[in-house]
């Protein structure tokens, strides 16, 4: 069948494909070949489908195909790998924003928290090995802050897709802070005309050594349409002033500095109600190295 179907022009081959049961889709018709394995991994494929509802095709299960294998980060520029492109800066005051590479010693040390097992079990590492340098933003001379404004539809999640599935909204940041200053995270999930469905903040205190810092959002109502997410840059309130910095071995603190990167929001499948419902879909990403990460909220 395969043989007699590869001459056929790519758009009848998706409207062939797009009549095939998902199960088939993923687990036979993906195999078939490179050109197959692409087609079907089309985000376009998949809302047809999520449109039409064939008989095997709940949306759950679809959902869950989605975005197992459809992850991203929303995030634009994250790093500041292209200066502060993509971002809205404001700066009410004398504070601004600016990117610096990190140190060989940070450097390490962020890539040794979002690649552990590269380490192995005891954090061995051969010393010879290429470091990774890393780029940040930092927020000086305090407040300013930036942000970014995702509409889900652009990047490819429809209405529908959306309201009907949830997916988890997993927010992710690093970020260190210094004394006298304070970190501020907030994420507003967004109407379409603007309105705040749902909000998570998270402010901290100076504190220079470097560490993660993850929200998931789960069950929120219908109707999200846009993300905003934001960091801020501003003096540490006076009840806060019990300075927690760690200052390592072989460096001062910087002082009054806000340094974040890594920033990511991504969409992953929704929480697992019914696993029936799951299981065909669920074992062939298992056994194919489709994985899949669920956060609960945490600071």
């Amino acid at each position: 069948m395969a043989a007699n179907m590869e001459n056929l022009p790519e758009h009848l081959l998706l409207d062939i494909l797009s009549l095939v049961p998902a199960s088939d889709l993923i687990c036979n018709c993906r195999l078939v070949c490179s050109q197959w394995r692409d087609l079907v991994d089309l985000p376009v494929l998949w809302k047809r489908k999520f449109q039409k509802r064939d008989s095997d095709s709940s949306p759950m299960p679809l959902a869950f195909y989605i975005f197992s294998h459809l992850e991203k980060n929303l995030i634009k520029n994250p790093d500041g790998q292209d200066g502060l492109d993509s971002w809205e800066i404001q700066t009410p005051a004398e504070g601004h924003w600016e990117t610096e590479e990190l140190s060989i010693e940070d450097s390490k040390r962020i890539h040794e928290i979002i690649d552990p097992f590269e380490f192995g079990i005891f954090g061995e590492r051969d010393e010879d090995a290429p470091v990774q340098l890393y780029k940040c933003f930092v927020a000086r001379n305090r407040p300013c802050s930036k942000s970014q404004l995702i509409t889900l539809k652009d990047e490819g999640y429809w209405d529908e897709l959306m309201d009907e599935a949830r997916p988890s909204i997993v927010v992710e940041d690093f970020v260190s802070v210094g004394p006298g200053s304070c970190y501020k995270l907030t994420v507003k999930l967004l109407s379409a005309d603007s309105e705040v469905l749902q909000e998570h903040q998270y402010e901290e205190p100076g504190v220079t050594s470097w560490h993660p810092v993850a929200h998931a959002f789960n069950n929120y109502p219908q109707g999200v349409r846009h993300i905003l997410f934001e960091h801020k840059g501003h003096k540490e309130a006076k009840r806060l002033k019990r300075y927690r910095f760690f200052p390592s071995e072989d460096r001062e603190p910087s002082r009054g500095e806000t340094r974040v990167l890594q920033s990511t929001i991504t969409l992953e499948p929704p929480p697992m109600t019914e696993v029936d419902e799951y299981d065909e879909v669920h074992d062939y990403i298992s056994v194919h190295g489709y994985g899949y990460n669920y956060f609960n909220d945490y600071k």
